[in-house]
């Protein structure tokens, strides 16, 4: 099972153009199959820590301070059936399914416990974080139509369109979908951090803190 999180840098290695070979005649007789599957889990309120705690773990820039907080880790793990055949020295290889799993291990909202939960200043911090949990919620959704398209392509070796390789069989395959899967996912990550710095501009803070008085 290959598995890579939304936090970590990724590093694939170039893939060789192997042509198919002629030999290769797969098994067009069965059916390629792929599945994408999605978990978010609810989201859990955190009153644990302080105005100083939260500001300590945040990145909103030297001099600010942090009323609240969401952090989520989005991570995703794919699973192959893979068959092969040795031939000229190599393999050919073609996948029989492909099941993708994206998924919250987390989601976590944080709001300062400076704030009473009957105030108007925790009610409004509330808000924001839910804001950002609505937005993590939306943006995994939204992209998975393209995780379908990234798993439906004719890069992929299917029984009707297998592969040569004289690698690892099951390395190659791997390489295959994540070169299909992870620029999906970078894009996800980047449209996602985009439309979270938009609930966190200066405009945003503004209006939270004259709907209340109790800061």
């Amino acid at each position: 099972m290959k598995r890579a999180a939304i936090f970590l840098s990724f590093l694939l290695p170039m893939l060789l153009d192997h042509p198919v070979a002629a030999q290769c005649a797969g098994a067009p007789d069965q059916a390629y199959r792929f599945d994408v599957r999605i978990e978010i889990p609810a989201a859990r309120l955190n009153r644990g820590k302080s105005r100083a705690d939260l500001t300590g773990l945040a990145l909103h820039g030297e001099g600010t301070s942090t009323l609240g907080l969401m952090q989520s880790q989005l991570e995703f793990s794919n699973r192959l059936e893979l068959r092969t055949l040795e031939q000229d020295g190599g393999h050919c290889y073609w996948i029989r399914s492909i099941d993708l799993l994206l998924r919250y291990r987390s989601l976590d909202i944080f709001v300062a416990s400076d704030y009473r939960r009957d105030s108007c200043a925790f009610r409004a911090i509330l808000s924001h974080e839910r804001d950002h949990v609505r937005v993590a919620r939306q943006y995994l959704n939204r992209f998975e139509t393209s995780f379908h398209q990234a798993l439906n392509s004719s890069a992929v070796p299917t029984p009707s369109r297998p592969a040569f390789t004289r690698r690892a069989p099951k390395a190659e395959a791997q390489d295959v979908v994540s070169s299909l899967i992870q620029p999906v996912f970078e894009e996800l990550n980047a449209a996602m951090s985009r439309a979270q710095a938009a609930l966190d501009t200066p405009e945003q803070y503004a209006r939270i803190r004259s709907a209340c008085s109790d800061w």
